[in-house]
Order: structure tokens, then C-alpha cells, then sequence
């Protein structure tokens, strides 16, 4: 299995990047390869909870169930999928991990950890230095679109 790990200091509130990122329902507005989020059954914010995502990364669009592993209010969730995710781009996804973390007031540490195993010959050898990168490209781009929409919607409010 590998496992990629990000960590990045944020100019936000712990608060309002939690409540954007908790929101499941508004993951297709910083994550740019789900099209759809819908709330499945269970406690939508909390352990046993099942999300269904639609992902269309390169237009190759599957369905998958998510289930709510682990909650902290505030601070961490994870999430898994609920069968076997199946092979895409050569890799099969096992676990999610968003953790925040309070710098100051105003600042945040986001930290997002994926966890996946190539599947496929291909993907073993896409797996070396090439994925990686890119994987943390795409890690990297998640946190800076959530960092662009928490200052859309704090420009919008009073949060």
C-alpha cells in the first residue's frame, strides 16, 4: 500500500475550513473530479455514514460509496470506500484523511492523507516517482481550491 501524506498552512479559520470540508455536499466545488456528492444513509456527519461521489477524473466517470470511518468534530474525518473502489489510472483507493489543525486564530493546518495500492502491472509502474507527483499535485490543487472557496464564501458571509 502507499500512502501520501500533504500538510500546508492556510490563511483561514480552522472553523470555516472545517464547516466547507464537512459539508460533503460541497465537495464539487474544490475538488475538481467529483461531479456529484449525495448523502446515501447514516449520520451524514459522523462514523457509519455513506456518501456516494460521482468521479469523473478524465472522463471516466465511476460511482463510489464512502463510508465515514472516523469523526472528530472540528478537527479530523476519514473515509473509505464502502466495496472495493475498482482500479482507475491503474490504482485502487483505500482510505482518505483530511485533518485540520489550529495554527493561530487565523490560520489553519490542512492535512490530507491518501492511501491506495496499484492494481494493475502499469500502475505498479506508474507508481514510481511519475504518480507520486502528480498524486500530490492533485493534493496540493484540493487544498488550494478549498483555500479559494473558504474566501469566496467568507467574502459572501459573516462566518
Amino acid at each position: 500500500m502507499t500512502i501520501l501524506s500533504i500538510s500546508q498552512i492556510l490563511a483561514q479559520p480552522r472553523m470555516r475550513l472545517w464547516h466547507i470540508v464537512s459539508t460533503f455536499d460541497n465537495t464539487p466545488r474544490w475538488v475538481e473530479s467529483v461531479t456529484s456528492v449525495q448523502h446515501m444513509r447514516g449520520n451524514p456527519r459522523g462514523v457509519g455514514g455513506i456518501w456516494r461521489a460521482q468521479l469523473n477524473p478524465e472522463e471516466h466517470t465511476q460511482n463510489v460509496e464512502f463510508e465515514i470511518t472516523e469523526w472528530l468534530e472540528g478537527e479530523r474525518f476519514s473515509l473509505r470506500p464502502v466495496q472495493r473502489s475498482g482500479v482507475l489510472h491503474g490504482i485502487e483507493l483505500f482510505q482518505l484523511v483530511f485533518d485540520l489543525g489550529e495554527q493561530s486564530p487565523a490560520e489553519a493546518r490542512i492535512g490530507l492523507q491518501c492511501e491506495y495500492e496499484p492494481r494493475s502491472k502499469f500502475g505498479r509502474i506508474k507508481n514510481l516517482a511519475f504518480l507520486r507527483r502528480q498524486y500530490i499535485a492533485s493534493l496540493h490543487d484540493i487544498i488550494d481550491s478549498l483555500n479559494r472557496l473558504s474566501n469566496s464564501e467568507f467574502a459572501r458571509s459573516d462566518f
